[in-house]
């Protein structure tokens, strides 16, 4: 059974967020595999806010758009275009 974890911060999402991308990855998997949406597994892990590290640089959490990572240093996958 394929499992898809996802990480963030305490208190970062609201429940219909996570259902909302819960519901999204099991879209996604079930058209890419073909598979039932009933064997994709979606768990939510969510870690304190000290302990969150992006490339060895601390996630800040002073707000919700600010980061100790410039964009320029995030990975491409990250981009907001």
């Amino acid at each position: 059974m394929p499992t898809y974890f996802c990480t963030t911060l305490e208190g970062r999402l609201t429940a219909e967020q996570k259902r909302q991308i819960a519901g999204e990855i099991t879209r996604v998997h079930c058209e890419v595999i073909g598979a039932p949406g009933f064997f994709a597994q979606v768990i939510f892990q969510e870690v304190r806010p000290g302990d969150y590290f992006i490339g060895g640089r601390h996630l800040s959490t002073t707000s919700s758009s600010s980061t100790a990572i410039s964009e320029a240093d995030a990975p491409p996958w990250t981009s907001r275009e």
